[in-house]
């Protein structure tokens, strides 16, 4: 299971997405196979890494950490 971060909730702000039912069934599929708490965290990491490779392939600076385990 994902390591759980607790985040501050009062900056949150719901809003609908509606999705053809095979998109739907995917992504409920990914949610399950990432092990995400629920579909909103799904979204969210999924918006990030849009985000991030956007603003990579704009050449803009980007902050990562890699972590090892051995």
């Amino acid at each position: 299971m994902k390591n759980v971060i607790l985040r501050d909730m009062s900056n949150l702000v719901r809003f609908g997405v509606s999705l053809k039912k095979g998109l739907l069934e995917k992504f409920n599929r990914l949610i399950k196979e990432k092990n995400y708490v629920n579909g909103s965290e799904t979204l969210r990491d999924l918006i990030c890494q849009k985000l991030v490779k956007k603003a990579w392939f704009e050449g803009k600076e980007i902050a990562s950490a890699i972590t090892l385990y051995l």
